[in-house]
């Protein structure tokens, strides 16, 4: 976990390097901004990926719903977010998924 977090700090340091017009070496290491977070196993969850497993679990949820909700904090705070994007673990992501089910049997 330590090692891929330390990716994630690299490739997040390196894109913006390359932002502001520095040179950052992706060609040279065949690395895109995004082919860490596509090839890890399903740990993560941007938030298409959030509402579609919201969505495959029963609950009404769409990206548009979700990023509202994110905005007005009714969702998780995400674990971590790279190049401006949110990304959730798959535990927390579960816990929501039960609550959410939980509070929906209430009402």
């Amino acid at each position: 976990m330590k090692s891929y977090l330390s990716q994630l700090f690299l490739l997040k340091k390196e894109y913006y390097q390359r932002r502001r017009g520095k040179t950052c070496g992706f060609e040279n290491r065949g690395l895109h901004s995004h082919s860490i977070l596509r090839d890890t196993p399903a740990d993560y969850f941007n938030q298409k990926q959030f509402a579609d497993f919201l969505s495959e679990h029963g609950l009404n949820y769409d990206k548009r719903k979700l990023n509202v909700y994110y905005s007005r904090g009714k969702i998780p705070k995400a674990d971590f977010e790279l190049a401006g994007i949110p990304y959730w673990c798959k535990s927390k992501v579960e816990e929501f998924c039960e609550q959410e089910k939980e509070r929906l049997k209430q009402d």
